[in-house]
């Protein structure tokens, strides 16, 4: 689903040149797909905690397309990504999730694939 939104992202970047007259309505739709996206990072982080290659190709689509078009949103997805990942590696040793099996099933194993 994640390389079908940042299709989605391209496919307009490419309306938005071809028709600059319409830059308003795409520009509502890429703060669409950046919503949509940060959502999904403060909300299911579970999906990308338990797929590094999923963070890997999140982080390289923000760096490679959004960033040169919008720096500021690049910026902001970045961030919620990070805190994101604090707040799930940041706090808790790992061996407190196995021990207690809190969400073992749905956090990474070693939280070191997701220090960057």
């Amino acid at each position: 689903m994640l390389n079908e939104v940042f299709e989605l992202f391209e496919d307009i970047l490419r309306k938005q040149k071809d028709h600059p007259e319409k830059k308003t309505v795409y520009s509502a739709y890429n703060l669409r797909i950046t919503n949509f996206l940060k959502k999904w990072i403060s909300e299911f982080f579970e999906d990308f905690a338990k797929d590094s290659d999923m963070v890997d190709a999140y982080e390289e689509f923000i760096e490679e397309k959004m960033a040169p078009n919008s720096a500021t949103i690049a910026k902001a997805l970045n961030v919620a990504l990070q805190r994101r990942m604090d707040r799930v590696c940041g706090y808790f040793p790992w061996d407190f999730f196995i021990t207690y099996s809190y969400d073992s099933d749905v956090l990474p194993h070693d939280c070191k694939t997701f220090q960057r």
